[in-house]
């Protein structure tokens, strides 16, 4: 079952051969071993369901899917003259109020405050809270500057 990448749904449900509860079986009926679920898996369900929010932390909001990698991200400055790319980098948030949106829009993040919780976030992917350090040591490849099309001249590109 591929998800489309605007939906994050499968064509199955957009063309309703499947409900979203069905697909949700299907997902954890792949990632059970024999004696229930696998070490990883477990890992990802703890990172979804264990909201563990250290105080004085910086986090950030990344995201994966496919081979999008991408978060909320902050202005940094032009990367041409004609200004019509823009240079982005992740920005700090406050992790309760992303868990909070999210659980209202998306459903469940995972929090990542581990090297396990990052091997977890690679393997399936989604939405996620990283903790700074972690994120340097483990995800640094979200800390990169990202170069978009500046927003006001292409809205529909971003």
């Amino acid at each position: 079952m591929e998800r489309l990448p605007y939906f994050n749904v499968s064509a199955d449900y957009l063309l309703g051969l499947k409900n979203e509860k069905e697909l949700q079986e299907e997902r954890n009926q792949k990632l059970k071993g024999e004696n229930g679920y696998s070490e990883l898996y477990s890992n990802y369900i703890k990172c979804l369901n264990n909201y563990d929010i250290m105080k004085d932390a910086t986090y950030y909001w990344i995201e994966l899917e496919d081979n999008y990698i991408g978060g909320q991200t902050e202005w940094v400055g032009w990367f041409d003259e004609d200004r019509k790319l823009e240079i982005r980098r992740l920005r700090p948030v406050k992790p309760e109020g992303v868990i909070k949106m999210c659980a209202q829009v998306n459903g469940k993040l995972l929090v990542i405050n581990s090297h396990t919780d990052a091997i977890v976030f690679l393997t399936y992917g989604g939405q996620a809270i990283v903790r700074e350090d972690i994120c340097k040591k483990y995800l640094p490849e979200f800390l990169k500057d990202y170069i978009v099309a500046n927003s006001d001249l292409f809205p529909s590109c971003i």
